[in-house]
């Protein structure tokens, strides 16, 4: 992992060795906290074939996984930081709440699909359907237990948490296709049929001055909405069915 910026604090070596270096903060990969995954992978499919001219698979498949980042006694996440970092009370600056939710809850625990494809003579067609699990951000600056110190959200005029859960959403691709001869063939559809995109933005602070309407801290489906397209395919050395 990456940690975030630290800077001298109170341990003059630290704070000499930052200064000969031309900084004042500094970061670094490091190994410093365990981590643990279980979760379930599995692919179902189904193929048949029609009088020789039709077919139909269907292929689901199942992905649930679970990351926990070990944790201790008080059920704080256990950071092998240096006595360094520890003594001069930097160990937020180390691994937050932020960093933590990104092994546990800022990716989906769970995606499905399901691809359904039919073949007729030289027809296809295929419908997929692709779930992506909830995600959640929780913002490094927040402490969920002091309310009152939540910042103004400008939407609301309210105090409120900077934290937010974004709901699952179902995305649907389409394709149909035609080989109009051995070596050229037609295929038009779309990606994300229905224009889904994942929840905004719910606090105006994260909108950082309207750039960012959407999540860039965790990821589920990306945010680029419908895509459609016509493509043709040529082949060079085409085999004669």
């Amino acid at each position: 992992m990456l940690t975030n910026n630290f800077t001298g604090g109170n341990n003059a070596a630290l704070r000499a060795q930052l200064a000969a270096a031309g900084a004042s903060t500094a970061n670094f990969f490091t190994n410093a906290i365990d981590t643990r995954a279980r979760g379930l992978e599995t692919v179902l499919s189904y193929s048949k074939s029609f009088a020789r001219v039709q077919s139909i698979r269907a292929v689901f498949a199942l992905t649930f996984i679970e990351n926990e980042v070990k944790k201790g006694a008080n059920d704080s996440a256990i950071i092998k930081a240096s006595p360094i970092l520890n003594s001069s009370g930097q160990i937020g600056n180390y691994f937050n709440r932020e960093d933590q939710s990104r092994f546990e809850v800022a990716n989906p625990k769970n995606k499905m699909s399901l691809t359904l494809n039919y073949k007729y003579s030289k027809f296809g067609a295929m419908l997929r359907f692709v779930h992506f699990g909830e995600v959640t951000y929780l913002d490094p600056s927040v402490n969920p237990a002091l309310p009152a110190n939540f910042p103004v959200n400008a939407f609301t005029t309210q105090k409120e948490t900077l934290d937010q859960t974004f709901d699952s959403k179902t995305v649907t691709d389409v394709s149909l296709s035609y080989q109009i001869v051995p070596a050229l063939g037609l295929t038009i559809g779309a990606n994300n049929l229905f224009d889904v995109y994942q929840d905004m933005h719910k606090h105006s602070t994260n909108f950082s001055s309207g750039r960012f309407i959407y999540s860039r801290r965790v990821q589920q489906m990306g945010f680029n909405g419908a895509y459609y397209f016509a493509r043709l395919k040529l082949a060079l050395n085409p085999v004669k069915k």
